[in-house]
């Protein structure tokens, strides 16, 4: 299922502007939010204090299309009418899970590794930190501080941005005969732990094989 994606800027074209967006801004963003298919809705101030960085997320775009038609009748889109919007709007992969692949997983005398690449907006910067936190609290460590639990290790790096976005990379490593359930369980904890962080997306990929230690 795709979800519908909006970014871009709203600008001001002077200091009067900026004041209505700033008057305006926090009841526009609270009822925006509550609006049904709302998935993430952010408007942030930029270095320009003329210009707003925009993010949205709406869970189908006849949702966008509802939200913005309900604009007409709200003070803000009477009153920031004229101010000029630089948006794009395009479809995106609903976040999923990590399914199990059992052709890759019980292939014999192999290492597994899975690889989770964890993206959201910096809006999201605090609750992704938080979910990283969340995900190694559930680790158990051991005496070399690998972090782990139950037949699995994760290796997971700290967060960076990178302009709009800030990501997390996670790498879960699992052998032997009960590899299945020990990747299924790592995925499914590390998926609990982002899946409730605004604008979030996670990639699952899987190494190549890796010959077993003899």
């Amino acid at each position: 299922m795709k979800h519908v994606v909006l970014t871009g800027t709203l600008r001001c074209g002077d200091d009067h502007a900026a004041e209505v967006v700033s008057e305006l801004l926090a009841e526009h963003v609270d009822i925006s939010r509550r609006e049904t298919g709302c998935l993430l809705f952010e408007v942030t101030p930029t270095a320009d204090r003329l210009v707003w960085a925009v993010h949205e997320r709406w869970r189908s775009r006849a949702d966008l299309d509802r939200h913005r038609r309900g604009l007409r009748a709200r003070a803000w889109g009477e009153r920031t009418r004229g101010i000029a919007r630089d948006y794009l709007v395009s479809d995106v992969d609903e976040p999923v899970p990590y399914s199990l692949d059992y052709d890759w997983l019980w292939q014999p005398a192999a290492v597994r590794r899975l690889v989770a690449e964890i993206s959201a907006p910096t809006s999201s910067r605090d609750e992704t930190a938080r979910a990283r936190a969340q995900y190694i609290a559930q680790c158990d460590t051991d005496a070399n501080g690998v972090l782990g639990a139950g037949g699995w290790a994760v290796e997971i790096g700290q967060m960076r941005e990178d302009g709009a976005t800030c990501a997390v990379t996670a790498v879960i490593t699992s052998g032997g005969e009960d590899v299945a359930d020990a990747i299924g369980d790592a995925a499914a904890r590390l998926w609990a732990s982002f899946t409730g962080v605004p604008g979030c997306q996670i990639e699952w990929i899987q190494r190549p094989d890796e010959p077993a230690a003899p």
